[in-house]
């Protein structure tokens, strides 16, 4: 009041405090603009909740644009287990409503979200809104659209899957060493081709120190350089001394492994019981 009473005044000298308040109103309308801008253009969305954790305000149009309809009506005053197009977690929405509750901050709580198109993925994270004096008044958190992660994620698990079965069906195994050509552990199925003996005998060591007789000596050196080299090498053909006196020969190939960096970090490569 008293700033536009001094604006009205227009034949009263032009006051500091004027400027003042002039000034102020610019900077915060300027930073007004470019918070709006960030949030209708930013990939993430903000949120905000009162103290019955409705949603009270959404920015920008990214979390509309996965609603039927991209009405914000389906969101504003309701609860994210109340909004029919959200689905639960797979831990439940009652872990969420916990942690509101007792006023503590969630980080990256995923759930789906069925649009008009093909279901996507959504995640949230928030904190309690608190005011001056530090009474809670609601939440404020950020949301995400992490549907090509989540999808990229399931990709690698299926394909993991079909390794693992593949691994387990085939004839020949796969090895992996580090890079002071130690034996990684393997896996049960290995250990059970094996036996748990020698299969434990093996990992943590080299090959010719866990089976020196396996080959002469100077085949283990014309081996041991073309390790020390990092060249790759096909079907050496090698005697493990085995449980009941026998003795296992087994074919095994291999390819020098190399980090994002080019940093070798040992071998891997498959072996066939022959």
């Amino acid at each position: 009041d008293a700033v536009q009473q001094l604006r009205d005044e227009r034949l009263a000298a032009p006051s500091a405090f004027q400027a003042l308040a002039s000034g102020v109103e610019t900077v915060l309308s300027e930073s007004e603009r470019r918070w709006q801008a960030l949030a209708d253009l930013s990939a993430d969305w903000y949120w905000e909740s009162d103290t019955q954790h409705r949603l009270s305000w959404v920015s920008g149009l990214a979390p509309l644009a996965l609603l039927p309809g991209g009405n914000e009506r389906a969101l504003l005053g309701r609860r994210f287990d109340q909004i029919n197009a959200f689905r639960p977690p797979p831990q439940g929405w009652g872990t969420l409503h916990e942690r509101m509750v007792q006023h503590a901050p969630f980080k990256d709580l995923e759930f789906q979200v069925h649009s008009l198109g093909a279901p996507r993925w959504m995640a949230i994270s928030g904190r309690p809104r608190r005011d001056a004096h530090g009474i809670a008044t609601g939440y404020e958190g950020v949301g995400r659209d992490i549907t090509e992660r989540r999808l990229a994620h399931e990709r690698l698990m299926a394909s993991e899957q079909r390794w693992s079965m593949m691994t387990r069906l085939a004839a020949d195994w796969y090895w992996q060493t580090d890079g002071e050509h130690r034996m990684l552990p393997l896996s049960s199925e290995q250990q059970q081709r094996f036996g748990a003996e020698l299969a434990g005998h093996l990992v943590g060591r080299t090959r010719w120190d866990a089976h020196p007789h396996a080959l002469t000596p100077p085949q283990w050196a014309q081996h041991r350089a073309d390790l020390d080299a990092h060249r790759p090498f096909r079907s050496l053909q090698v005697g493990i001394d085995a449980e009941g006196g026998r003795t296992l020969w087994v074919s095994i190939s291999g390819l020098p492994r190399f980090d994002a960096a080019r940093r070798f970090i040992g071998y891997h490569g498959v072996g066939r019981d022959i």
